[in-house]
């Protein structure tokens, strides 16, 4: 249906995988909080993760960042 994405916990990184090419790329890394144990997408598309280290819920918001567009999460674990 869409592009898949997936945490791990290990490393700190939120991972999307490309619903038409299949290639997964790094789409948070360092994540606020540390310790991602689970990502969702709400139906009016924001994205969420929660932390097992901090027992947070943190929402990443897109922002472009010179021409691109960086990942951030804002939430009680902080900013990446």
């Amino acid at each position: 249906v869409g592009d898949y994405f997936f945490g791990e916990f290990v490393r700190n990184r939120i991972f999307v995988r490309d619903a038409n090419t299949g290639a997964v790329s790094t789409f948070a890394d360092g994540t606020a909080g540390r310790g991602v144990v689970d990502v969702d997408v709400l139906p009016d598309g924001r994205l969420l993760y929660l932390s097992l280290i901090s027992g947070s819920i943190t929402q990443i918001t897109p922002v472009p960042v010179s021409g691109r567009t960086s990942a951030v999460a804002a939430g009680s674990g902080g900013t990446v």
